[in-house]
């Protein structure tokens, strides 16, 4: 097996994943205190903000070697069949925006409808799931990941960028930005090239809501920055209502997903995303907004607030502290994944979903090499 070795996190790299982690967590509670919302709540995210802060600063970052390469399951192959995917679904994306003039707002509607299924799927909605939920979280660990193949890399990132973008997709443009920075931390490069790509997104960015609103360019500029804000805030007065959701079993909801997939019933999970988009809010006169209720959707309803702040943060905790013990060698990695996992978990549920715990099983067969012996017709598994 052939490996490659990397620098150890510099301190000021290690205080800047935890500000990043943290950041929207504390905007969340910042939110609370805007809009005049319970206390409960706002201690509650406030909490899970400074936790999460204090971990990341602590954690050990040293990594004496990246297993990467020969040796693990994803190599150019891998990289190949899954940008295929994406082309494949990319082209179907480009004809339904065609259809409607490249007029965003009006494909989004579309691509979440039966004609969406019927354009990008050919008509088939198992297609689309196994797409969201496999292709998609493979894909953003084979983008998270240190790897040999960096043009592969390079090449679905775009994909990523273009799928999502071709249907509206803005937050995918946080999602990548969010990568770059992720990638220039443990890299110990604060500013290199990827900064000017980052303006350049933000640039596009301001040219898709213009797009998708039928504006002028200066006049999405400034609805941006209120809807940036927005996004960042209005996650309490979403889930203050959280009595009213449905009800989910917290660090278990993607297992029990799975088992009422299976059984070919709607899962508690999908009830819990249905119902955060279906209950729209306005605040001051903005809005609608929905969808942004965390992976706190998933605790406070069973386990009310005080509790399920508690049990979110030791199940958040226990995972990450089981992959530093099986992945000792690649903890930069298992930081760098969580990070990015927890970041966007303050806006829509995430962790703890069926794709979270696909994610995390796609991210350790990154790590298992295969050793086929011929003689003795066996196939031994070894984690690196």
């Amino acid at each position: 097996m052939k490996i490659y070795r990397c620098n150890n996190i510099k301190l000021s790299g290690s205080v800047l994943l935890s500000l990043l982690v943290s950041f929207p967590w504390f905007f969340i509670s910042y939110g609370g205190v805007l809009h005049g919302a319970d206390s409960e709540l706002v201690i509650s995210f406030f909490t899970i903000a400074v936790s999460l802060f204090l971990f990341f600063v602590f954690v050990p970052h040293s990594s004496k070697v990246e297993n990467t390469g020969y040796g693990n399951l994803y190599g150019k192959s891998t990289y190949w069949f899954v940008i295929l995917c994406y082309l494949v679904v990319i082209v179907g994306k480009f004809i339904l925006a065609y259809k409607y003039d490249f007029q965003l707002g009006k494909v989004r509607a579309q691509y979440f409808s039966a004609e969406g299924v019927n354009t990008v799927y050919f008509g088939f909605s198992y297609l689309g799931a196994f797409f969201s939920k496999v292709i998609v979280p493979l894909s953003l660990v084979l983008m998270i990941i240190t790897t040999k193949e960096e043009k592969q890399q390079k090449i679905l990132l775009c994909a990523f960028l273009i799928s999502n973008v071709l249907v509206g997709g803005r937050f995918a443009i946080y999602q990548f930005v969010v990568i770059l920075i992720l990638n220039n931390i443990i890299a110990n490069k604060i500013l290199n090239k990827n900064i000017l790509v980052i303006m350049l997104l933000l640039f596009f960015s301001f040219f898709l809501i213009a797009n998708r609103l039928g504006v002028e360019l200066l006049d999405s500029i400034v609805y941006l920055w209120e809807q940036v804000l927005n996004y960042h805030v209005i996650q309490i007065p979403l889930i203050s209502h959280y009595l009213d959701f449905p009800v989910a079993l917290g660090p278990f909801t993607g297992v029990e997903s799975l088992i009422y997939n299976v059984l070919g019933n709607g899962s508690p999970e999908t009830m819990v995303a249905e119902y955060l988009r279906n209950n729209e809010i306005y605040l001051n006169g903005a809005g609608p907004f929905n969808a942004f209720g965390t992976s706190l959707s998933f605790f406070f309803p069973a386990l009310g607030v005080p509790f399920g702040t508690v049990t979110f943060l030791f199940s958040v905790f226990l995972h990450i502290g089981l992959l530093l013990i099986i992945l000792k060698k690649n903890t930069l990695l298992v930081i760098k994944l969580y990070v990015f996992a927890l970041y966007f978990s303050a806006f829509q549920p995430y962790i703890f979903t069926f794709q979270y715990y696909m994610l995390m099983l796609f991210f350790l067969l990154n790590f298992i090499s295969i050793d086929i012996q011929k003689k003795n017709f066996k196939i031994i598994f070894k984690l690196n």
